[in-house]
């Protein structure tokens, strides 16, 4: 096994390029959820943020000398896509939208595909920074989504629903801060030469 090597880049132009661009994505990306009513504006929020995280993810990939963590944003980006295809074919066919079709079975296994890949990103992430922020976020967000599914148990008793699921989004919510405050501490690089 080759010996790992340790790269400082707290200050180097790359990091603070790589920083900036997945900080953007994430921040636009989270206005996308604010103005998923307006189709239009939402679409071109999300192309944005898609370039902004995918200049971000390559930055840092090629500082980390790491391509499996944009092979993992490449699986990651693709499967929502094909999430998104999926399931916007589901909402616009009447016969698809009622009961359990193989249309939603699909996008539940994108789903956990989805969840892997991004499973995957976090844990890469910690490998090549040293920083557990990664994958703290990446348990807070499966935890807040495992609260959300138990809220759905409650859904005819209103207020109840309506808590656990505030709950569920404030647990996501601080599971993306994590990862945003991940992104802001890297100030090392861990790679493996050979």
């Amino acid at each position: 096994m080759p010996e790992p090597a340790t790269l400082h880049i707290q200050d180097t132009p790359e990091l603070k390029i790589a920083r900036n661009f997945l900080i953007l994505g994430l921040l636009i990306n989270a206005l996308v959820l604010l103005f998923f009513s307006l189709p239009i504006l939402s679409l071109i929020l999300s192309i944005i943020s898609f370039a902004f995280s995918t200049g971000g993810f390559y930055k840092l990939s090629k500082l980390a000398r790491s391509q499996i963590l944009f092979k993992y944003y490449t699986f990651l980006v693709l499967d929502g896509v094909l999430m998104g295809i999926i399931a916007g074919i589901i909402n616009t066919n009447e016969t698809l939208k009622t009961g359990f079709s193989i249309g939603a079975f699909v996008v539940l296994i994108c789903a956990v595909f989805y969840f892997y890949f991004f499973y995957r990103i976090c844990l890469e992430l910690t490998k090549i920074t040293t920083i557990d922020f990664f994958t703290l976020a990446f348990k807070g967000m499966i935890v807040g989504i495992v609260v959300f599914l138990i809220g759905c148990l409650f859904l005819s008793m209103g207020e109840v629903f309506y808590f656990i699921s505030i709950a569920s989004l404030i647990i996501i919510s601080i599971s993306g801060i994590l990862f945003v405050i991940g992104i802001f501490k890297i100030k090392k690089i861990v790679y493996y030469e050979g």
